[in-house]
């Protein structure tokens, strides 16, 4: 499949960059990129449950989310944890 993309100045200044440091060509930098893209998003649809439940437990970083999922799903996961322990430590003063 072929296809015309558009850039604006800057993703094309940071394609062309990323070109000379890897020394590849941009339709495989672009292919690359989708690629990661796409893992990121199948692991956080199909991971979320483990990925939440090894945050908890500290086995994984905030680091380290953001690096397997994609940003909306590691935040999502980050602030869901939060609010989850503030709420045990809310329901544990009142006795429930």
């Amino acid at each position: 499949m072929k296809a015309t993309i558009s850039l604006d100045e800057n993703a094309e200044k940071e394609l062309d960059e990323l070109q000379i440091m890897t020394k590849s060509s941009k339709s495989e930098l672009i292919r690359n990129a989708i690629r990661d893209f796409y893992l990121k998003e199948m692991r956080a649809k199909k991971n979320t449950l483990f990925f939440l439940d090894m945050y908890n437990k500290g086995v994984l970083t905030k680091d380290t989310l953001f690096l397997l999922l994609p940003r909306l799903d590691a935040e999502a996961i980050i602030i869901g944890s939060k609010t989850g322990k503030e709420a045990v430590k809310i329901a544990t003063k009142l006795g429930y």
